[in-house]
C-alpha cells in the first residue's frame, strides 16, 4: 500500500500544473459518468398506464398513485401517466377497484349507486348520460382515435307517436391527432351508435374529427346517392376479389411480383321486375259439359171443322197433334297458358375484363454467368389468357362476358427487392424496441468511451518527460563523467527552470544532497 501511494506521490509529484488539472478533470467526469450510468441503469423501467386523458381522469389517477405510494411520470402533456413495469397490472387492477375513471365520461355505473326516490327526468338524463359515455369509451377503443365524445339528443316521450318533436340524433367528436379515418371506419362509427340508441337512424348520426371536419355523410339511407355510393362500394369490392383471386394464382406459378393484375367489372345498378303470360291455342282442356234437353207438343185442328171450338172439342171432331224434341249442350274449355315473373336486383355482374402483366422468363445461366431474360412466346400468353379467362368465368369466345388482355413487361421487382424489405422492416418496427435496447448498450459504450479518453489522456501525460526525470538524467551524467546521459548546458537550466521552476529546484537539491553523500 505504501509502494502504491509512493508511486502515486511521485507521479503526481512529476506532472505538471496543467496535466494535474487535465487529469483531476478526467477523473471527475469518469467517477460522475460511472455514477450517472449506474443510476440511469439502476432506475426502473416505465410502462404506460393510461393514455389519452383528460385534465380530470390524469389528476384522480396521478391522486390515487400518490396516495399507494408508486412513483409514475406524466408525458405528453398530461394526457399520459407511466409507472415502473412491475406495477403496471397491479395499479391499473387497483384503480379499477376504487372506481377511479380514467375518463371523464361515465358509463353505467351511475346506476350503481341507489338513487331512491330520483325524478323520471333525473333517471332518464342518467340513461342518457350512461349511453354516451359508454358509446365515448368503445369509439376510443379504434384504432387512430385518441379520444371521442358523443351527444344524444332524444325528443320528450309523449303518448302520441304524431305528438313528437323531432327525431333522435347523435354527435360524435373524434380527436385522432395528426392521423386520418377511413370511410368504412366512419361508417362503422354511425352504424355503432345507431344501434345502440333507440329509435335512431344511421343518417342522423354526424361524425366530427378534431380539425374541424366533417367526415360523415348526411346522405339519406334510401336517396338515389346513398344507392349510388353503395354500387360503387360494391363495385370496389367485387374488382379487388377478382383481381387478388387471379394474382394469387399467378403469383404461384410465375413467382411472387412477377404478376399484376386489375379486375374491371360493369355492374348493372338497375333493379328491374319482368312478368310473361303465353297462351297455347294447340292445347287445351275441358273444364264443364253440360246438356239440356226440351220436349213439346202442339195440336192442329181439321179442316173444316166449326170455327171457333176449343182445342179439344177440335180434336175430339177428328183434329191432329204434332211433338217437337229439342238438345242444348254447354262446354267450357281452358286454354293452356304460361306465367313467368323475373326479378333481377342491383348488382348483377354484366361483363368482366382483365389487364394482367406478367415478367419475362429468367432462364439459370452456367455458373459464374448472367441469368438471361427470355421473352415469352405467343402460345404461352395465350395459354395465360386462357387460365385467366377461367378462373373469372369469361367465355373468350363470348364478347359480352368479357374480355382477358395479357401483356409481357419487365419486372421492376428484382432492382427494389432490398429496398422494399428494408421498407417493410422499418414500417414493422417499434420505437419503444429501440429505445429499449438503446438503454441497454448506450451505458457501456459511454463507460467504455470515457476509459478510452482517459487512457489516452494518461498515454499522452507519461509519454512527455518530467523536469525531474531530465534532471535524474543529468544528475547520474554528471556522476558518470557525462557518458550515457545528458550534455548539462545552460540553456537546458534554463528551459528546466522556466517550465517548472519547483520541481527543478527540488530536483538540484537532491542532486546536491546525493553528491555531499558520496
Amino acid at each position: 500500500m505504501k509502494s502504491i501511494l509512493s508511486d502515486f506521490s511521485n507521479f503526481w509529484s512529476a506532472l505538471e500544473a496543467n496535466q494535474k488539472v487535465s487529469f483531476f478533470m478526467a477523473t471527475v467526469i469518469l467517477i460522475a459518468g460511472s455514477v450517472g450510468i449506474s443510476i440511469w441503469a439502476n432506475r426502473p423501467e416505465m410502462r404506460l398506464l393510461y393514455g389519452g386523458l383528460d385534465e380530470k381522469g390524469a389528476s384522480s389517477i396521478v391522486q390515487h398513485l400518490e396516495d399507494a405510494s408508486i412513483p409514475y411520470e406524466i408525458r405528453y402533456g398530461g394526457s399520459a401517466v407511466f409507472v415502473p413495469q412491475k406495477e403496471v397490472y397491479k395499479a391499473r387492477m387497483d384503480i379499477a377497484a376504487s372506481g377511479v375513471s380514467s375518463n371523464e365520461s361515465v358509463g353505467f355505473e351511475i346506476f350503481d349507486k341507489n338513487s331512491f326516490g330520483a325524478s323520471d327526468f333525473i333517471q332518464r338524463t342518467n340513461f342518457i348520460r350512461a349511453i354516451q359515455g359508454e358509446l365515448s369509451r368503445t369509439i376510443a377503443q379504434l384504432r387512430n382515435v385518441q379520444s371521442a365524445r358523443v351527444m344524444v339528443v332524444m325528443p320528450e316521450n309523449r303518448l302520441l307517436v304524431s305528438q313528437r318533436s323531432a327525431d333522435t340524433t347523435a354527435s360524435v367528436f373524434v380527436d385522432v391527432g395528426g392521423a386520418s379515418l377511413s370511410q368504412q371506419v366512419v361508417q362503422s362509427i354511425q352504424a355503432l351508435v345507431a344501434n345502440s340508441v333507440e329509435g335512431l337512424m344511421k343518417s342522423k348520426v354526424t361524425v366530427v374529427d378534431n380539425n374541424g371536419k366533417v367526415l360523415s355523410s348526411d346522405e339519406d339511407e334510401n336517396s338515389m346517392v346513398a344507392a349510388s355510393s353503395a354500387i360503387l362500394r360494391y363495385r370496389q369490392s367485387v374488382e379487388s376479389y377478382f383481381s387478388a383471386k387471379v394474382e394469387s394464382m399467378l403469383e404461384s406459378a410465375l413467382g411472387v411480383g412477377n404478376a399484376t393484375v386489375r379486375v374491371h367489372a360493369e355492374i348493372d345498378s338497375e333493379e328491374s321486375t319482368k312478368s310473361e303470360e303465353v297462351f297455347n291455342d294447340e292445347s287445351s282442356a275441358l273444364l264443364s259439359s253440360v246438356t239440356k234437353e226440351q220436349t213439346s207438343t202442339s195440336s192442329n185442328p181439321t179442316a173444316g171443322g166449326p170455327v171457333g171450338l176449343p182445342d179439344a172439342a177440335a180434336a175430339a171432331l177428328g183434329g191432329g197433334t204434332s211433338e217437337e224434341d229439342s238438345r242444348m249442350r254447354d262446354q267450357q274449355y281452358a286454354v293452356d297458358r304460361t306465367v313467368t315473373s323475373t326479378s333481377r336486383a342491383a348488382g348483377t355482374i354484366r361483363s368482366l375484363t382483365a389487364s394482367v402483366f406478367v415478367a419475362p422468363k429468367t432462364e439459370i445461366a452456367a455458373e459464374g454467368e448472367p441469368a438471361q431474360v427470355v421473352p415469352r412466346t405467343a402460345a404461352e400468353i395465350n395459354q395465360l389468357r386462357d387460365i385467366v379467362a377461367k378462373a373469372l368465368g369469361i367465355d373468350l369466345e363470348n364478347p359480352a362476358s368479357g374480355a382477358v388482355e395479357v401483356q409481357e413487361m419487365p419486372s421492376m421487382r428484382e432492382s427494389t427487392t432490398a429496398f422494399e424489405v428494408a421498407a417493410a422492416e422499418s414500417a414493422g418496427f417499434d420505437l419503444t424496441q429501440l429505445m429499449q435496447f438503446g438503454s441497454e448498450i448506450i451505458g457501456s459504450l459511454f463507460a467504455l468511451l470515457l476509459s478510452i479518453i482517459f487512457l489516452v489522456m494518461y498515454r499522452k501525460t507519461k509519454d512527455q518527460p518530467s523536469p525531474f526525470d531530465q534532471m535524474e538524467r543529468i544528475a547520474s551524467s554528471m556522476q558518470s563523467g557525462g557518458r550515457g546521459g545528458a550534455e548539462v548546458t545552460p540553456d537546458l537550466l534554463n528551459q528546466l527552470i522556466s517550465q517548472s521552476p519547483d520541481n527543478t529546484a527540488a530536483s538540484i537539491k537532491t542532486w546536491l544532497q546525493q553528491k555531499d553523500e558520496s
